[in-house]
């Protein structure tokens, strides 16, 4: 979880989950404030806090945006005055070995594509894995990390939800999967699920003749697929416990 006091009184630098960005100054919370005020540097006042277990930021004019990231704009030293070639050559030297660091350490950061740009199997910023994305319409899996075991629930059980905001998203924002949506998952990305079965949101309301097991009234739980093809769901109790995974759609 994110420890927005870090930053009071500090320049940040806030990333969102549709991948703006912001720079802005992160004021000290006043004791009667839920929130921290944030002063925008390109103009505008608005407010970064706690939602549903995750970190959102707004201003008067804009609904609440998800941030998944926030870092400190670090200063930059003013430059040493150099008094003599040796000092300057000396000065040289520590800023090529600095700068060499520097280019290692960006070989151990991954490139991720922004959601408009990502297809069905690439990974975002935040761990969430693409299934679908066409048309301004995309479907995310959270990362395999927030998935549990639990009974069914139709909306969304503790346990996935508690999941959720352990790693700073907003359940609210999030979903249960139909059969077809999670066979859809399964297809697109294997390696992301548990060679077993998971639980669907859907509860089985007729019997079509191809599918073996059928009892009206019960949820449908999918199988991972066999030989590459989708599997029927199929129906059992609501006490079983099995794997659970949540979805999200996002509109852009």
């Amino acid at each position: 979880m994110v420890d927005l006091s870090q930053f009071a009184d500090k320049e940040v630098l806030v990333t969102f989950r549709d991948k703006s960005k912001e720079v802005g100054l992160l004021m000290q919370r006043p004791s009667e404030y839920s929130y921290f005020p944030f002063t925008f540097i390109n103009g505008g006042n608005g407010r970064v806090y706690r939602s549903n277990g995750g970190v959102s930021c707004s201003d008067a004019l804009t609904d609440p945006k998800d941030i998944i990231k926030i870092e400190e704009v670090k200063s930059v030293e003013t430059p040493k005055v150099m008094t003599s070639k040796k000092q300057l050559q000396c000065e040289i030297e520590r800023t090529e070995s600095r700068l060499l660091e520097l280019r290692q350490e960006l070989t151990n950061f991954k490139d991720f594509p922004s959601i408009k740009d990502a297809k069905a199997g690439d990974e975002l910023e935040d761990g969430c894995i693409v299934i679908y994305n066409s048309s301004g319409v995309a479907i995310v899996i959270a990362p395999k990390s927030t998935e549990c075991r639990s009974k069914w629930f139709h909306n969304m059980p503790l346990e996935l939800r508690n999941s959720l905001e352990s790693k700073g998203f907003q359940p609210n924002q999030w979903f249960i999967p139909d059969v077809k949506q999670l066979n859809c998952a399964m297809l697109t990305v294997p390696e992301q699920f548990e060679k077993t079965s998971y639980w669907s949101s859907d509860i089985l309301t007729s019997a079509p003749t191809e599918w073996v097991e059928h009892r009206i009234g019960f949820p449908l739980a999918v199988c991972f697929p066999r030989d590459g093809k989708a599997g029927p769901g199929y129906t059992l109790d609501k006490s079983m416990v099995l794997y659970v995974r949540a979805f999200h759609c996002i509109l852009y």
